[in-house]
């Protein structure tokens, strides 16, 4: 998955700027992604052409985010480091942003500083 997930970030892109057919993606991802389906990399390819832009890359950037979370918890936690109840605490948390939820299960809040020390946008 990881492969796929990392190939559909360039899709995406191409995909929204009208760069490359769905075809072409579709034959892209087929070189690039070993075992995948055909008709799964076209379905995925016209789901990408109905979300907005960046939907494939919040795959990935989500997917580095728990893979950081997971890290945080497992060096925190040590020789008591469960993994079940990491998953439960993920997925009992609902909809949060991870910089939230890294906050709640680590106290480490870098994140969650940064983002309200940024410049705020242009009127």
């Amino acid at each position: 998955f990881g492969i796929f997930r990392a190939a559909r970030v360039s899709a995406d892109v191409w995909l929204q700027a009208g760069e490359k057919s769905v075809r072409e993606v579709v034959d892209y991802w087929l070189e690039r992604v070993p075992y995948l389906d055909e008709n799964v990399a076209r379905v995925d390819a016209e789901i990408y052409l109905r979300r907005p832009p960046g939907y494939g890359i919040g795959y990935t950037i989500g997917a580095l985010q728990v893979q950081r979370l997971l890290a945080d918890v497992k060096r925190q936690r040590g020789e008591v480091f469960s993994l079940r109840e990491f998953h439960d605490t993920l997925m009992d948390s609902g909809r949060l942003p991870l910089s939230l939820l890294r906050w709640e299960m680590t106290g480490l809040d870098d994140e969650v500083r940064a983002f309200w020390q940024r410049e705020s946008m242009p009127d």
